[in-house]
């Protein structure tokens, strides 16, 4: 079996991957038998849950092997795939991103889910002391029953049972940030992992100051570290320095923003931390 993916032949899928049937189509599941699939990227979330089998999931440079129990969650714009060693079932819950805009409150209700969906990625490239996101044959059966349910109302195909979908995924990603929030806490604790906790708490300051003016130093001083250790760690988890990585989170929530058409852009411009509108236009 090859052991790699090729890098010259990376695909984007549609949009309309996820169909677009009713105004709160936002969701999609199906179970992909012998899963193969070359790299690609497209403009939604995917949650991945390894049913049967094992094989190799790549993300971005890199890949992990995995496992029946795994799940593996891919943000939206970042190149990923699959390679099976034996026969690999997995269950694929795409979900857009004007879902988390619709049920924003209801999301923020949910401790830890923006860390989940957010940090679990930048897990994967941890040499020797990866974070495995496993769930158990019982959860996993859980999760099964939930998955088929969305594939079912899809199968339905009526504006009520694009509801049932939504509330049903709120469902599972609630359920997995609880189960996220056991496993990651028991992780971070061993003493080769506190780096990426330490680096985590900056990320958090991030999130809740982003209007203000962010510095360096002050997310060093959140991780309890030197500004030139923090940097090196910083750029160990998420391959890029910590002023790009606050860049992307205020274009994200930006573009974020935007979508609701509740806001003006300067008020938006002025929330996300630039300085105004044409300041935040120039990275949209």
């Amino acid at each position: 079996m090859d052991h790699n993916l090729p890098f010259d032949a990376i695909s984007n899928w549609p949009e309309t991957f996820i169909p677009n049937r009713h105004p709160h189509s936002y969701v999609k599941a199906f179970l992909h038998y012998f899963c193969e699939a070359l790299l690609h990227t497209h403009a939604f979330y995917e949650i991945n849950f390894i049913m049967h089998g094992s094989g190799k999931y790549f993300y971005d440079k890199d890949y992990v092997e995995a496992n029946v129990g795994d799940v593996y969650i891919t943000p939206p714009d970042v190149y990923h795939g699959y390679l099976k060693k034996t026969d690999f079932y997995v269950y694929n819950l795409c979900i857009k991103k004007e879902f988390f805009t619709h049920y924003k409150d209801e999301l923020l209700a949910i401790p830890l889910v923006s860390d989940m969906l957010e940090g679990i990625p930048y897990l994967y490239h941890l040499k020797g002391q990866r974070f495995c996101f496993r769930l158990s044959s019982q959860n996993l059966a859980t999760f099964k029953s939930d998955l088929d349910l969305i594939h079912e109302c899809t199968l339905a195909d009526s504006e009520s049972a694009e509801l049932i979908k939504n509330m049903v995924t709120l469902k599972i990603i609630a359920h997995l940030a609880f189960l996220y929030s056991q496993q990651f806490s028991h992780w971070s604790k061993a003493s080769e992992n506190n780096s990426f906790s330490a680096v985590m708490e900056s990320i958090h300051y991030i999130k809740n100051n982003l209007s203000e003016k962010i510095t360096i130093d002050t997310l060093a001083k959140c991780a309890h570290m030197s500004r030139s250790t923090y940097i090196r760690h910083f750029k160990t988890i998420f391959k890029i320095s910590p002023m790009e990585y606050v860049k992307n989170i205020r274009v994200s929530k930006a573009k974020t923003l935007l979508l609701t058409g509740t806001l003006s852009k300067t008020t938006i411009a002025q929330e996300c931390g630039f300085y105004d509108a044409s300041h935040m236009a120039k990275y949209l």
